[in-house]
């Protein structure tokens, strides 16, 4: 483990003489649990790619997301259950207490119910008056579930608010975007966006009969469907985001010149903006500045 601090200095955290306490998952994949093997299912021709994908360990998605809220450790991701899309609680500091949630959601782009693919990235507010988690699943439903129903043995349903059409969720960071609560959300697919926490209130549910249908892409017209917020510009690929303080993320990104891994820090107001330098605009001009 290791720290940075804001001068940039890296140090080692030694943990050898720090108390610690500890919690085994109960029903994580076992290893030799391995994903479908989708050759054939769409019309690109068979890559080596795919069949490595397939013999990846379905355990490696035990834990796919973590956060910390009200006391106690929520936990993303699946069990070795046929309902595998799980959502752990455990309280902190461990002591063997935790529930287990099976979570359903209705997902408008595949145009189905699904039990298996877990929640990707996740924050939590207060959405019409209740203590709610907010969760981004794969190809990018945007779903509210109240921590209330999060009860041990429960099968419960989220509600399905929005849906990008396609990409992956990385993170969801919770910020104050002009005054405003909002969720910084990362995707390998799209650029950053921000969600205002006040387009979650009151929004109306995706379900089968009120959905649009034919097709699963997001070049259609109707997507993104929902309150998913305004896309951002973000120069290079924000992967995973954090909250740095009141004034700044912390952003790993891989810069679009170079492919290189940075990680930098991005003000929040009044808006994210990176990498300025990597533009060029009207501005850089002799005379171009601004008020001329």
């Amino acid at each position: 483990m290791v720290k940075v601090s804001p001068a940039g200095v890296l140090s080692r955290v030694n943990l050898a003489h720090t108390k610690s306490t500890s919690w085994v998952v109960p029903d994580a994949p076992t290893l030799d649990e391995h994903f479908r093997d989708r050759n054939g299912d769409g019309p690109l021709p068979t890559a080596a790619r795919d069949h490595l994908k397939a013999m990846t360990p379905m355990r490696s998605m035990t834990i796919v997301d973590m956060k910390f809220h009200n006391g106690e450790l929520f936990l993303a991701g699946i069990s070795n259950e046929e309902f595998s899309s799980t959502l752990r609680r455990v309280s902190y500091p461990f002591d063997g207490r935790s529930s287990s949630t099976a979570v359903r959601i209705y997902h408008v782009a595949h145009e189905r119910y699904e039990t298996r693919a877990p929640i990707r990235a996740m924050a939590f507010a207060t959405i019409d008056g209740r203590d709610t988690l907010i969760a981004a699943y794969t190809c990018s439903p945007l779903v509210v579930i109240p921590t209330a129903d999060l009860k041990d043995g429960a099968k419960v349903t989220g509600r399905t608010l929005g849906d990008m059409g396609n990409g992956q969720p990385l993170s969801i960071v919770s910020v104050s975007f002009h005054g405003d609560p909002s969720l910084f959300v990362t995707n390998a697919g799209h650029g950053p966006r921000m969600i205002p926490i006040s387009g979650l209130q009151k929004a109306v549910a995706y379900l089968p009969e009120n959905s649009p249908h034919g097709g699963v892409g997001d070049w259609r017209a109707e997507y993104p469907l929902g309150p998913v917020g305004k896309s951002l510009m973000f120069v290079g690929s924000s992967l995973f985001a954090d909250k740095l303080d009141d004034k700044y993320l912390v952003s790993v990104t891989r810069d679009a010149p170079s492919g290189s891994l940075n990680l930098q820090a991005t003000l929040t107001f009044p808006y994210p903006v990176n990498n300025l330098d990597e533009l060029w605009s009207e501005y850089d001009f002799k005379g171009g500045e601004r008020g001329k």
